[in-house]
């Protein structure tokens, strides 16, 4: 009986950290979807995500804007300049991890 219920809350506790976790993913999705549809329709204002040029790295002004920092979720480099940088070119945060925005390209 003690096995059952230790295994009870294993599994309980590890449900917990799925939907932890689970939690956390919808919040990054939901960011990267603003992020993205700020920058398709041009509504991101004086572009503060993304340079000077509307969509371009903040730090050649090149490239297309493709790349999120994590943990601040700001949209503001390409694959090269996110590789070399040790924190977000907006904020100067930390970079823990950066996610590769697949955007569609205009036509």
């Amino acid at each position: 009986m003690a096995e059952l219920e230790l295994e009870l809350r294993r599994s309980e506790e590890a449900s917990r950290a799925w939907r932890k976790r689970a939690g956390e993913a919808e919040a990054v999705a939901r960011v990267l979807s603003q992020a993205m549809d700020q920058t398709l329709d041009g509504s991101a204002g004086d572009n503060s995500r993304c340079g000077g040029s509307r969509g371009r790295c903040r730090v050649c002004g090149c490239e297309v804007c493709k790349v999120v920092f994590v943990p601040c979720m700001h949209l503001a480099a390409c694959s090269l300049c996110a590789d070399i940088l040790a924190s977000c070119p907006v904020c100067e945060s930390a970079k823990q991890d950066t996610l590769e925005v697949l955007l569609p390209t205009e036509q």
